[in-house]
């Protein structure tokens, strides 16, 4: 059987696939959990010697799924090796984009980390509100971030409106 390399499949759709697949799986990981950066590394030595454009799509996938450091690193590569200066300063945007919000997030993730009350109910993943925050922890698949902002709603099963009128139709709503 003869093998062949994945990554030389001529437009680099292989590569970018696998590096999708990649982020894909450690997205959610990324936003709840400290991981090693290895993986990382991996990716950029791997991508090191193709093209400018499977560099991009390698790039894009990765802010799609939320690895803007990786994505600020291949898009500040690609910048000092742009053609022309409206490339440069099209990937130089990007750039400053994906490595503001590599920023942001991991400000969030220090604040919300640092801050002992909200890391404890993180951690212990307590369904009671933490002292002095108007905050609900609770034990779900949302990521710490949306939990603090609230922005997400509670699980819990809301009764339907036709459901209360059917059982007790003299009621007044």
């Amino acid at each position: 059987m003869h093998y062949r390399d994945p990554t030389s499949d001529g437009d680099g759709t292989a590569l970018v696939l696998l590096c999708t697949v990649l982020f894909q799986e450690r997205a959610g990981t990324a936003l709840t959990c400290k991981i090693n950066n290895a993986w990382e590394k991996r990716i950029m030595d791997t991508i090191r010697g193709v093209d400018g454009w499977t560099r991009y799509r390698v790039a894009r996938a990765a802010l799609r799924y939320g690895h803007h450091n990786l994505a600020a690193d291949i898009l500040k590569r690609l910048s000092e090796e742009a053609p022309s200066e409206s490339a440069q300063r099209w990937l130089t945007a990007l750039h400053r984009a994906a490595a503001a919000d590599a920023t942001l997030i991991k400000e969030v993730r220090l604040a919300l980390y640092t801050t002992p009350i909200i890391r404890s109910a993180v951690d212990n993943n307590t369904n009671k509100k933490a002292r002095h925050s108007p905050v609900l922890i609770e034990k779900s698949d949302q990521n710490p971030i949306t939990q603090i902002a609230g922005l997400q709603k509670s699980r819990q099963p809301q009764p339907n409106l036709v459901h209360k009128i059917k059982k007790n139709p003299e009621s007044e709503l």
